[in-house]
Parts: C-alpha cells; sequence; structure tokens
C-alpha cells in the first residue's frame, strides 16, 4: 500500500503505519484495501476506491466528464440501472454504444434517469471494474418528505477481492491456469485479509433511531451472503424498485444487483455489531467463511429499549434462487418474487407513455445452456462488434444461419 504524503504504509491493529512517521498514519486518503502489504495495480475514478458517490434528482440532466488520463488502456462508464430511454449513446457500452474514450481523450456523458433508486456506475472495459473504477449513483426520488432523513442514509459496495487479478499479472500469466477466487470481502473499498487488522468500513449509528442502507454488489462475479447477525434487514427497495417492507435477516446478493433495506435500532444493543458478508460457491452455493467484515457502531441515542428483538434460530434469507435453497433447517428461503410492488408508480412513464397499446401476444422461448462449453441463449453466443453498432449499424454482422437452439454456429 502506498500514500501520497507518506509512502509505502502497512496495517496493523486497524490503522496504518508508515515507516516515516512515529505513529499511525490518516486513512482518508490511502486505499489500503484488504492490508495485504505487496501494492497492487488499481484504476480508480478521481483516486479513491469505491469513486466518489453521485447523488442527483430523478428528472433533472446530468452530464459526467469522463477524461481518461491512462497511458495505454481505453475506458467506458456505464450506468448500471438506468434505463437511458432517449439517451441510447450515453450507456457507455464499448463498441455497442460508443467507442470507447482512447487515452488523452474526454467524453461528456449527458442523460436524464426517469426513475429513483440506488444505481451505480463502473468502467466498461476489460477487468478495469474489478480493478476499483465503480461509484454508486443515487437518484432521489422528489418527495415532499423524507421517509428516513437524509444524514440517516448510507451506502453499502461489497465485492470480491483478488490481490492479483489486474491487467499485468493477467497477461503475465498468459493462458496459465489462475485461480480467480477472493482472497478477502471489501465493503466500500476496506476489509481484512486473513489475520492482518487492516482499517474496515465503520458506520456509526444512534439507538432509537432508523437507518436506511444502500446495498450494492459491486464486483463481478461471486454471488455473496450479506447480514448484520443480531438485527433485522428491513428491505424496502430492489434494483430501483420500491417493495412492500419484508423483514429478513440475511440477503443474497448477485453481481450487479440493489437492496435498500432499513434498520430499526429501538431494539439494539449499546455495541459495536459485526457486518459479515460470505461467498456462495458454485455450484451448489455452499455457504463459505465470512471473509468480508465492517462494524456497525451503535451509540447512545434517546430512546430506551421499546422493542424486543427475538431468535427463535430460524433466519429468513431473502433471494434464494429456489423456494427450497439453501437446505438448511435453519433457514427459512424467500425468494425475491415474495416481494411484492409499492405500486406508487411515478412510473407512468414506465407503463405506456413511449410503448404502443396492443392486443397482440407473442410467447419467446429462450433457452440457456453450454454447449461445446461456451454460455448461449437459443445457440447465440456474445461477440464483441470491431464497430460501435448504434452508430454503424450497417457495418456489423449478426447473421447466424447455422445457430440451432442446441447447437452453436462458430
Amino acid at each position: 500500500m502506498n500514500g501520497k504524503e507518506f509512502g509505502q504504509v502497512y496495517a496493523k491493529e486497524r490503522q496504518l503505519f508508515s515507516p516515516k512517521e512515529n505513529g499511525p498514519v490518516p486513512i482518508d486518503n490511502i486505499i489500503s484495501a484488504d492490508g495485504w502489504n505487496l501494492t497492487r495495480n488499481l484504476l480508480t475514478a478521481n483516486g479513491t476506491m469505491p469513486g466518489p458517490s453521485i447523488f442527483i434528482y430523478q428528472n433533472q440532466t446530468i452530464t459526467v466528464i469522463v477524461n481518461n488520463l491512462l497511458i495505454n488502456e481505453a475506458v467506458t462508464i456505464h450506468w448500471h440501472g438506468i434505463d437511458q430511454l432517449k439517451h441510447p449513446a450515453m450507456d457507455g457500452v464499448a463498441f455497442v454504444s460508443q467507442c470507447p474514450i482512447m487515452p488523452g481523450q474526454s467524453f461528456n456523458y449527458t442523460f436524464q434517469p426517469r426513475f429513483g433508486g440506488s444505481y451505480w456506475y463502473h468502467s466498461h472495459v476489460g477487468n478495469q471494474r474489478d480493478m476499483g473504477l465503480y461509484g454508486a449513483f443515487i437518484v432521489l426520488r422528489k418527495k415532499e418528505r423524507l421517509p428516513i432523513p437524509f444524514m440517516n442514509q448510507h451506502i453499502l459496495q461489497i465485492q470480491e477481492w483478488n490481490h492479483q487479478y489486474d491487467t499485468m499479472a493477467l497477461l503475465d500469466l498468459n493462458d496459465k491456469l489462475y485461480d480467480t477466487s477472493p482472497h478477502s470481502i471489501l465493503i466500500n473499498g476496506r476489509g481484512q485479509f486473513k489475520d492482518i487488522l487492516a482499517p474496515i468500513e465503520t458506520f456509526n449509528v444512534r439507538k432509537g433511531s432508523r437507518y436506511l442502507f444502500r446495498l450494492i454488489a459491486v464486483g463481478s462475479h461471486r454471488t455473496l451472503l450479506f447480514s448484520i447477525p443480531g438485527l433485522k434487514l428491513n428491505v424496502v427497495e430492489t434494483d430501483g424498485f420500491e417493495v412492500v417492507a419484508n423483514e429478513v435477516d440475511k440477503i443474497i446478493i448477485f453481481p450487479a444487483e440493489r437492496y435498500d433495506f432499513e434498520i430499526d435500532l429501538d431494539y439494539a444493543e449499546e455495541r459495536i455489531y459485526n457486518i459479515t458478508v460470505s461467498v456462495l460457491s458454485s455450484p451448489n452455493l455452499t455457504i463459505g467463511d465470512n471473509i468480508g467484515l465492517g462494524f456497525l457502531n451503535v451509540q447512545k441515542g434517546d430512546s430506551s429499549a421499546l422493542k424486543v428483538y427475538t431468535n427463535d434460530n430460524k433466519f429468513r434469507v431473502l433471494n434464494c434462487p429456489f423456494q427450497i435453497y439453501p437446505q438448511r433447517k435453519n433457514f427459512i428461503c424467500v425468494p425475491v418474487t415474495d416481494l411484492k410492488s409499492l405500486e406508487n408508480i411515478e412510473d407512468d412513464d414506465f407503463n405506456v407513455k413511449y410503448v404502443k397499446e396492443t392486443n397482440e401476444k407473442a410467447l419467446h422461448f429462450l433457452n440457456f445452456g453450454f454447449p461445446s462449453g461456451n454460455s448461449s441463449i437459443n445457440g447465440r453466443i456474445f461477440r464483441w462488434p470491431t464497430v460501435a453498432p448504434l452508430t454503424q449499424p450497417f457495418e456489423t454482422d449478426t447473421d447466424c444461419n447455422g445457430c440451432t437452439d442446441e447447437n452453436l454456429y462458430m
């Protein structure tokens, strides 16, 4: 790890130290990740990981100017979850909606988010997202009164972290077998590796108050299990859609998903609660050790314990892929399909404003498979185009005459 002011630093007892200083150094401007003491390459927005959080009201127009200061890599920024209706060229997918931003160049992303909710941005080139180029993008709904004060809202960005998963390391390995399994899980860019007690993300809250947490899975590969043992998570939104509040103990979250949950601290003790994240390993999504750790520091507030937390050793787990998964006696599965829309759709725009009403019906069959070891849908696999199809559609070849539902046409 390197600090601009202090040079090489190392982690110890939740602090950072420099050989040049007598005591601990400030951690605010140092990306410590999980405290692994060897320096690795990162790609970041404005020098931080995560990048700066962006807040905007729905239906406001925003312009984000991206300057590519990299020496030899192109970049684009994708605004994950934003539908980009009327602004398709702003979607940020290299060679699909735009040509990538070359070194030394800049690009202005101008668009108008129509729906409120928790979203995020990330690079859409190579593995730059895994190297730190991501951040939260929050679209605030225009309401007369916030249900939870803004100062009581927090962002939780969680990701798997591999010490060697960067462009140069992959280039050196060439085609050799490489273990991409995570060494740790980061919460807002901080975590710990084995027994290295690096600084970790800590949220200070007060007993008796309500807080909103925006949980965003910014990793690219792993399925994660999130919980705050001893506290209930009252889920109120998923992927930008408000839902009827549903109280759970744990949340299974897949890459790029978002869940907003509230915590009522009337029943909480005045102490530090662990925030834990585990990896669910394929193919059976076996629950691994808690390798992601953060702290929720409940401090003295204005309320005594008005409620009682009851734990009957049964844990409600949201977003199980199947009704009976995981097959544990103490788990009660809550599939995401059990969530009910709040139906406060200022989403009138979402319905028929831009879609013509019709009585026609159509049935489409999508066959997901892995013929020849390649992920495909109806025998078709994705290939990066050589030009941007949005602006150069006649130079894009999408023919697949030999494709069938069971066979790949290469």
